[in-house]
């Protein structure tokens, strides 16, 4: 079976996926990034308020996030998770999660940092990666 992405600028490989969970209850297209370093996968807050789920109704996890930034986010549990690949050989080709990490940054004021936290993406961790055998095409010119 073969799933194919894309790389973006700078080289990180994204994945497009169908996203739907049953607490809360939700189905929408997510842009995930590959991050072989996420034990988790984690919905970032853009993703969240684009879909325009409601924290009140994610029960907290029982996980601190521990980042590149450090600790600071609070961590929710989406519930129910089924994500579909949506460029697969495979018809219909999907993955079945307890729960997967919405991610809760603080609301910063200063623009720079809010815009900074705007732009992270949805992370497709470890907990889905370990399944598969991961292989990049690079187009290398001299």
């Amino acid at each position: 079976m073969k799933i194919s992405g894309e790389r973006a600028k700078g080289g990180l490989g994204y994945l497009y996926c169908t996203v739907t969970g049953t607490s809360p209850a939700f189905s929408s297209p997510i842009r995930f990034a590959v991050d072989t370093g996420a034990e988790a996968t984690c919905m970032m807050d853009r993703d969240i308020a684009r879909i325009g789920l409601k924290y009140s109704q994610m029960s907290k996890s029982p996980r601190q996030l521990i980042g590149v930034g450090g600790a600071g986010p609070k961590s929710l549990l989406i519930r129910g998770v089924t994500i579909e690949f949506s460029d697969s050989d495979t018809p219909d080709h999907r993955e079945t999660l307890e729960s997967i990490i919405a991610v809760r940054h603080p609301r910063y004021r200063l623009p720079r940092k809010k815009a900074v936290i705007e732009q992270l993406p949805s992370l497709l961790g470890v907990d889905i990666l370990h399944k598969y055998r991961i292989r990049s095409m690079i187009a290398m010119s001299t």
